[in-house]
């Protein structure tokens, strides 16, 4: 029981450090839009962006999905964990965002096919 908890806690320790670095990622990547000099950067920038964004969402859903397994495993020793590790994780997060690069492209498809 204590190697499974070590376990879930080595796991959800590493999913935390991967969302900090897409974090990073979403924030330069939103800069470098905003930065962009040309159209074709914006749209290949953003389209990166989207699919940080929902890499991060997929990190973030893990991360709560082991916290939870890690309260159910030892309460006790779970809350001692997760407060000591100052974890700032909404584990009621709902995704409301709207895919940027999807409103875009689905913008210019429809010029283009009128076009054509």
């Amino acid at each position: 029981m204590a190697l499974q908890l070590d376990n879930l806690l080595a796991v959800r320790n590493k999913a935390e450090q991967q969302l900090d670095v897409l974090n990073d990622r979403v924030t330069s990547l939103s800069q470098k839009i905003f930065l962009a000099s040309n159209q074709s950067d914006n749209l290949w920038l953003l389209l990166q962006l989207s699919v940080t964004e929902g890499v991060q969402d997929m990190y973030t859903h893990f991360y709560n999905l082991t916290k939870q397994q890690v309260l159910q495993k030892s309460p006790e020793e779970a809350d001692v964990t997760i407060h000591e590790a100052g974890s700032t994780r909404s584990s009621t997060r709902i995704n409301t965002k709207t895919d940027k690069a999807a409103v875009i492209l689905t913008s210019a498809f429809c010029k283009f096919y009128r076009a054509s």
